[in-house]
């Protein structure tokens, strides 16, 4: 009941206090629907609600705050396809008690700040070894291909915002090095459900990096 609460009453408070276009209704629309629809289903498959304080019937509450920030961030992006991601992670966000409230905020914001492209190819690196970015680079130079020059910028984005760490050796005058998924990468991995990205939205990148040879 504590759950429906906090979802229920952010929803009423968006739709009664602002004018939000058709566009907005809808993105809030699929992701609160996404949301509410991964509560029950965890509920139902014997899921434990977390055991913290972080719900309560108060609107000043550590998951009302989290839960407002992700619904806001739906209306505020207008990648449609990111909708359901949101809805994905409000309904993780009960039942995954190893990630603290300061954690799942940071999340958040990681979230709103990167493309659904750029989550696609948090998918594609999933439970992969670190690899050479710089391989990305040099391709890039000699083919002047410009899928690859996409991805490149998306992984050094990405590095900056903590998702991608650098793994050792480092090389003095390497533009990115060797990376992998960050703790952060992983967590949004798993609270996005990202292995549920529908295949058609991956064979592109799947594509690149493989006539790259980024994973060999």
């Amino acid at each position: 009941p504590l759950i429906q609460w906090n979802l229920t009453s952010i929803l009423k408070s968006f739709t009664n206090s602002k004018r939000l276009t058709e566009q907005e209704c809808l993105r809030l629309g699929i992701s609160y629907n996404t949301a509410i629809d991964g509560i029950n289903a965890r509920i139902k498959m014997g899921y434990s609600i977390r055991k913290d304080s972080l719900f309560e019937e108060n609107i000043l509450c550590k998951a009302h705050v989290i839960l407002e920030a992700s619904m806001r961030n739906t209306i505020e992006d207008s990648e449609y396809e990111k909708s359901v991601c949101y809805g994905r992670f409000m309904a993780n966000v009960p039942f995954a008690e190893e990630y603290s409230p300061s954690a799942l905020m940071l999340l958040n914001q990681i979230i709103r700040q990167v493309s659904y492209k750029e989550l696609c190819l948090i998918a594609c690196c999933y439970k992969k070894p670190a690899f050479d970015c710089d391989v990305i680079d040099t391709y890039i130079r000699s083919k002047r291909d410009i899928d690859a020059s996409e991805i490149f910028n998306y992984f050094i984005h990405m590095k900056n915002l903590g998702v991608f760490i650098t793994e050792p050796p480092f090389v003095l005058g390497s533009n990115i090095g060797k990376i992998r998924l960050s703790f952060s990468g992983e967590a949004l991995y798993e609270l996005l459900e990202l292995q549920l990205i529908p295949d058609e939205d991956m064979e592109g990148l799947q594509g690149t990096l493989s006539r790259i040879g980024v994973f060999k």
